[in-house]
């Protein structure tokens, strides 16, 4: 497991700059048995590229990241579907298009926390705006359950707040829309069981 394992690890350079289709046949490459600890070093490589993607709105890299990892990689790629940071650096990007890629992979428990109320929240606050009714730059009564970074949708609300950007929060509105749907007919269903 020397030196041959790790010739076949790709480097922090190579996941931020190899064109996509090199950078996927080099994963392809990589050992089948990996370690913990190398699977978190090289989790760690991936979390920064990762980052840097979503600030720069590489949509090709995120999806290879997020959906083109060869099997003895996925764990990575779900520890980065939560990353919160990675959206808001996203938002703080403007990055439109891959908060919305995101959120829709995610699972209710990270876009929203389970947090029904502050979704319904950030949608009000939504119709405040297209109303004409300004809110950036205010709470306006928004509150997340725990803190800022408690969900994907907080920490893109919290930036969109920050940066006075309508898009931002317009973004959330679908995904908060299927949360709400799904969440009440998964009510309805155990409401008539019982």
């Amino acid at each position: 497991m020397g030196d041959n394992q790790n010739s076949n690890m790709p480097s922090e350079s190579d996941l931020n700059c190899l064109p996509i289709v090199t950078l996927k046949q080099m994963l392809e490459t990589t050992p089948r048995m990996l370690t913990s600890h190398q699977l978190d070093a090289l989790g760690f490589k991936f979390q920064k590229a990762f980052r840097r993607a979503c600030l720069s709105g590489e949509m090709d890299r995120i999806k290879l990241f997020l959906e083109g990892l060869p099997d003895q990689l996925t764990p990575i790629s779900k520890r980065l579907l939560a990353d919160r940071t990675a959206l808001s650096w996203a938002a703080h990007g403007g990055q439109v298009a891959v908060i919305d890629y995101i959120c829709f992979r995610q699972h209710d428990s990270d876009f929203m926390g389970y947090d029904y109320d502050a979704g319904l929240a950030v949608l009000a606050a939504l119709d405040a705006l297209r109303e004409g009714r300004s809110i950036l730059g205010e709470k306006d009564g928004v509150e997340f359950s725990d803190d800022a970074a408690s969900s994907s949708m907080a920490v893109v609300y919290q930036v969109a707040i920050e940066t006075k950007s309508l898009d931002l929060i317009a973004v959330l509105e679908d995904r908060i829309a299927a949360a709400l749907d799904q969440q009440i007919a998964y009510q309805m269903r155990h409401r008539n069981r019982g």
